[in-house]
């Protein structure tokens, strides 16, 4: 045998047995997969935990497992502050999951997705009113839930600060003295917001702007609602005041 054959012989024996002697690589199981991506979502590391999510709902998609990692995926998102791909997230596991246990919890997420959102009061409350929204429906759907309580809460601060932003554009026309517009804002919060806790204020501009359009009876009524149910007002000795006067 010559040398070249000889050498051919042992590199490929070599080759035989080192192919013999590997293991075939098993695949993780989807309760693994799911540990490892949870590991990722306690330590805060939340695009590696929605990678691995999704890696475990792609490679088992229909494993028991599926379902809550659905919903984890959401959770990353929520907790790394991006909001619009959790609400996507959120509304997502509560449509293909419509009867899942955790669908108030979705919900409430949603919500909360974008109360976090919400602006100063003189601007765009967009994600106020999509906030309120959520929380309605959570309320209306799910009134005994776990999440009742902070999604009143939540809700209350919510309408507020779109009660807030109504007076502060109809201040804002009452100001420029446009007075029929700053009405339209001002009543809109008495009409919509009734339990807004800074009513006197929006009653004693709302009366003002009656009474400078010429319409004092509208005016005087408001006046009087103003010291009646709100006696101890700051609002309430201006607005004698101004009764006295006409």
């Amino acid at each position: 045998m010559t040398t070249l054959l000889k050498l051919f012989v042992i590199l490929l024996l070599v080759s035989v047995v080192g192919c013999s002697g590997t293991k075939p690589k098993r695949d993780k199981s989807a309760d693994v997969m799911y540990k490892e991506a949870m590991d990722y979502f306690e330590r805060k590391d939340y695009e590696d935990a929605i990678a691995a999510f999704q890696g475990l709902n792609a490679k088992y998609p229909v494993s028991e497992y599926t379902i809550q990692a659905k919903l984890r995926i959401a959770d990353s998102y929520y907790k790394d502050e991006n909001y619009p791909e959790a609400i996507a997230a959120y509304r997502e596991f509560e449509k293909l999951h419509p009867t899942n246990e955790n669908v108030p919890y979705a919900i409430f997420q949603a919500g909360m997705s974008y109360f976090n959102q919400m602006l100063t009061i003189d601007r765009d409350q967009t994600p106020t009113m999509s906030a309120v929204e959520e929380f309605a429906r959570l309320l209306s759907r799910f009134p005994n839930s776990q999440y009742t309580d902070a999604a009143k809460k939540n809700l209350g601060a919510a309408r507020n600060n779109l009660a807030e932003n109504e007076f502060y554009v109809g201040s804002f026309y009452f100001k420029k003295s446009n007075y029929k517009a700053a009405l339209e804002r001002l009543d809109a919060v008495r009409s919509k917001y009734p339990e807004f806790a800074a009513m006197d204020k929006v009653l004693f501009y709302a009366a003002k702007a009656y009474i400078e359009i010429d319409e004092k009876d509208k005016g005087r009524a408001l006046l009087e609602k103003l010291s009646n149910d709100y006696p101890l007002s700051s609002y309430t000795n201006k607005a004698k005041k101004i009764l006295g006067d006409n």
